[in-house]
């Protein structure tokens, strides 16, 4: 969740409903629900203004499930957003699907894929900004330091749980950051 100073919102995305705690049964195996919308607050109302909400086609004699139209992060928890003050939009970086798999977006990790990749939000549609960069990291920070024009990310977790303690900064999102810089 990120606050967007040029439009006045608050802008939420995803998020995780750990199903687990009403199915205390640790035989019964349930994913948790992992969440894409895009949610904006105004100070009295949320609206939502993305979803990668599932559509069908008939194809082959059967109905088929695509995600249509849709263009931006797939469903994920444990991401960061803070706004670019430089670009005017909301920034989301990494974050954790909840589930097993892995695709092109990122990592195989803790039961789910561990993402690395980061997007932008200008109040009426996502753009990738880039595919790699930290790396995969889940649990992490991530603000616009106004003084250097940068991103800087702090901390968070790996796909195999390994515990980050360091600074990353970008001058732009879609340029690879440094590892340890201050």
């Amino acid at each position: 969740m990120a606050y967007d100073s040029k439009r006045g919102v608050v802008v939420l995305f995803g998020g995780m409903a750990e199903k687990s705690l009403s199915n205390p049964d640790p035989s019964n195996s349930i994913d948790d629900e992992v969440f894409g919308d895009t949610w904006e607050w105004d100070g009295e109302n949320w609206t939502r203004r993305a979803s990668p909400s599932p559509k069908w086609r008939y194809e082959n004699n059967e109905w088929v499930q695509y995600d249509g139209d849709y263009i931006g992060p797939l469903p994920r928890a444990f991401h960061t957003m803070a706004y670019h003050d430089e670009r005017g939009t909301v920034v989301l970086y990494g974050g954790y699907n909840g589930r097993g798999g892995s695709d092109t977006y990122g990592l195989r990790g803790w039961g789910g894929v561990v993402f690395s990749d980061a997007w932008e939000w200008d109040g009426e549609q996502w753009k990738p900004l880039m595919t790699t960069g930290f790396g995969p990291v889940r649990h992490h920070q991530i603000v616009y330091d106004a003084g250097r024009k940068a991103l800087v990310a702090f901390g968070g977790l790996t796909r195999d749980n390994a515990v980050l303690g360091d600074t990353l900064t970008g001058t732009a999102p879609a340029n690879k950051p440094e590892r340890g810089s201050k």
